[in-house]
């Protein structure tokens, strides 16, 4: 899951701008994953990023791709913002999506709040699975 934070667009500048801001950080994620790859928009500001097949270190691959795609947009000097939470797991008998949901959300999320850097919009931050 991936969080961007662009609120500082959106104060500063208007919706209309951070519309734009965000739109150019889908860009950046597009041509960061593989095209097996799926990008899912959950809210404003939350992203999932679906690698079907994908072991830990492929996923590692692709977030850094992000991390460095993610880092070139910028609006009026703005660079964006993000938190990455990550969790793999095999598809099994016993294999539920909203668990795997669960822990990448989580993930995420401790990310945003341990992270200092995430409150000045300037540098996205590392995160692994």
């Amino acid at each position: 899951m991936l969080y961007l934070l662009y609120n500082k667009v959106n104060d500063q500048y208007g919706h209309i701008a951070g519309d734009s801001y965000i739109k150019a950080c889908c860009q950046a994620l597009f041509i960061s994953v593989r095209k097996q790859d799926l990008i899912f928009r959950l809210g404003g500001d939350e992203f999932l990023v679906l690698l079907p097949d994908t072991d830990n270190s492929v996923a590692q691959n692709v977030i850094e791709r992000i991390k460095n795609n993610l880092s070139l947009p910028k609006y009026d000097g703005f660079i964006c913002g993000m938190s990455i939470g990550c969790a793999t797991e095999t598809i099994s008998q016993d294999f539920q999506f909203a668990r795997l949901l669960k822990r990448a959300n989580e993930s995420m999320y401790k990310d945003k709040k341990s992270a200092k850097q995430f409150e000045n919009n300037t540098k996205y931050l590392n995160k692994t699975c």
